[in-house]
């Protein structure tokens, strides 16, 4: 029965490194997602100095605009990225609240098992 309590707490204890793995792993999804924004926003901006430009100067214009259209499609590229990406933080914070669940679960059921225990114990040695 120790040696099952025991299991249980190294188990408990490794759910909690599974977590705490996770969610630094989500801050990290985060941070990258925010960095991609970032690139995307100066994507956004550089193509409309880009179109500005073209004004500018109407003999580049045929050139110019390949380049926007180029911009365009890496931005859209970039963005279909984000996208999965932000669909991934999503699926990890599903698993993490699904971890933390099972892991509360873990630690119900391991603090009756050490009440079973301890009362199984009293019993003994109450014979």
């Amino acid at each position: 029965m120790k040696n099952l309590a025991t299991q249980t707490a190294s188990s408990t204890h490794e759910i909690d490194t599974l977590i705490d793995a996770i969610r630094s792993q989500t801050e990290e999804t985060v941070v990258a997602i925010r960095g991609i924004n970032g690139t995307i926003e100066t994507l956004d901006e550089n193509a409309a100095a880009i179109v500005q430009s073209g004004d500018r100067q109407a003999e580049a214009t045929g050139e110019i605009s390949r380049h926007v259209r180029d911009a365009a499609n890496g931005t859209r590229e970039v963005g279909d990225g984000v996208n999965e990406v932000a669909q991934a933080a999503g699926r990890t914070n599903e698993m993490t609240s699904e971890v933390l669940n099972a892991a509360d679960g873990l630690m119900r059921h391991s603090a009756d098992l050490d009440a079973q225990v301890d009362q199984f114990l009293q019993k003994l040695r109450a014979v």
